[in-house]
């Protein structure tokens, strides 16, 4: 597929090589996985939004948010919201099963 899209050279010789690489299933609350063709799932434009939203909440709730300008605050939430969304997918085996929490993967301790 990926030749026929010209996305790779018609000789198979040359470089770059293509390999598969697995990935264990996200699961739900329910245990069962995430169907990402029948919309049950969570949307990441979702997820970064809420990751956002948390961080914000967070640093707002500190005593020196008053020194910090409106800008800074959206850079630092957002630095600190996808931060935590890469961290909890990153930190997990990509071969195994795992289940998709919200909680848990937006926890800041």
């Amino acid at each position: 597929a990926f030749r026929r899209a010209g996305w790779l050279p018609k000789d198979e010789n040359e470089y770059p090589i293509c390999t598969h690489v697995g990935f264990g299933l996200v699961l739900g609350d329910d245990g069962k996985r995430f169907r990402s063709r029948s919309s049950e799932t969570v949307r990441l434009v979702d997820l970064l939004d809420e990751a956002k939203k948390r961080a914000k909440d967070a640093l707002l709730e500190r005593e020196n948010a008053k020194d910090w300008s409106e800008e800074e605050i959206e850079k630092t939430s957002e630095a600190i919201g996808y931060g935590a969304v890469k961290y909890a997918d990153l930190k997990i085996n990509r071969t195994t099963n795992y289940t998709f929490n919200f909680d848990q993967m937006l926890n800041d301790k």
